[in-house]
């Protein structure tokens, strides 16, 4: 794959890592406060960086790159401003709900609204760059999946941290948070195994071949294309050179094989030497 295929594909790479930790931290703030008691200083923070998160994503949303040939993201450009829609729709409701926990509300259908508009984000985005319904569809299952996985970790480290300044703060947000993570990267690592087996990742392409390209020999060899091989021109050769001789004195030529395997002796257990010639000779 070309430099400049790899340097286009970073833009999709901030995306996701911005879009997920975006709508990941969010849905992170919705559990803690529907089904823990974690503070309203730990949410009301964690949700606020979720909306600057979601700002930022916006802004790469609008230096993605448009439809180029080789790329390995299939990009359909019209839904382009319905997915920057979404994303903003979901920045302002991230936003709403802050202001309804400093509050001390619970706000479970404002909650909702902002976790809709985020798989609206999501599911825009693999339609856009899937290539196809079922690329779509597993594009979308990745996508999920990442944004748990980036989202639970972000908020579960700044509860960790929370703790620091809080003390008496109880552990069940804490246990939840990391019994949903240990779900979390089981099923990533389902999905890891299935992209490889099945060869289910962008394009048809198993594994990593999306990023790397196809390196593989047309012999099967494990090498790159690129690397060193030895030339037609130097013929047919099946074993490489005989050791290199170097002498031990002027005008010996006797080999580093031959020096490191004295002659045996014909009387056992003797090696040839001065001593056992001589006790032979007796």
């Amino acid at each position: 794959m070309p430099a400049e295929r790899i340097a286009e594909s970073l833009a999709f790479i901030n995306w996701t890592v911005l879009t997920g930790l975006a709508i990941g931290s969010f849905g992170a703030v919705v559990l803690g406060r529907l089904r823990t008691d974690a503070t309203r200083g730990y949410l009301a923070f964690t949700g606020i960086v979720a909306v600057l998160l979601g700002l930022l994503a916006i802004t790469s949303d609008g230096a993605l790159p448009g439809a180029a040939a080789g790329s390995p993201v299939a990009i359909d450009g019209s839904w382009d401003e319905a997915r920057r829609a979404a994303m903003a729709v979901f920045s302002g409701l991230a936003f709403a709900y802050v202001v309804a926990i400093m509050r001390g509300r619970r706000a479970p259908l404002l909650a909702g609204a902002g976790i809709a508009a985020g798989a609206a984000v999501l599911g825009l985005a693999s339609i856009a760059w899937g290539g196809g319904a079922l690329g779509s569809v597993l594009l979308l299952l990745q996508l999920v999946t990442l944004t748990a996985a980036l989202g639970g970790v972000w908020a579960a480290m700044v509860l960790g941290h929370w703790y620091l300044v809080t003390p008496k703060l109880a552990e069940a947000p804490l246990v939840r948070f990391a019994r949903a993570l240990s779900l979390i990267v089981a099923g990533q690592i389902v999905l890891f195994v299935a992209w490889i087996g099945l060869g289910a990742g962008p394009g048809g392409v198993p594994g990593f071949g999306a990023l790397v390209g196809t390196w593989r020999s047309s012999s099967g060899c494990g090498c790159s294309s690129g690397s060193y091989s030895r030339s037609s021109s130097a013929g047919p050769r099946s074993r490489p050179p005989g050791p290199v001789r170097w002498s031990l004195r002027p005008g010996s030529s006797t080999s580093t094989s031959a020096r490191s395997r004295p002659a045996r002796s014909s009387r056992p257990g003797c090696i040839s030497a001065p001593g056992c010639s001589s006790r032979r000779s007796r």
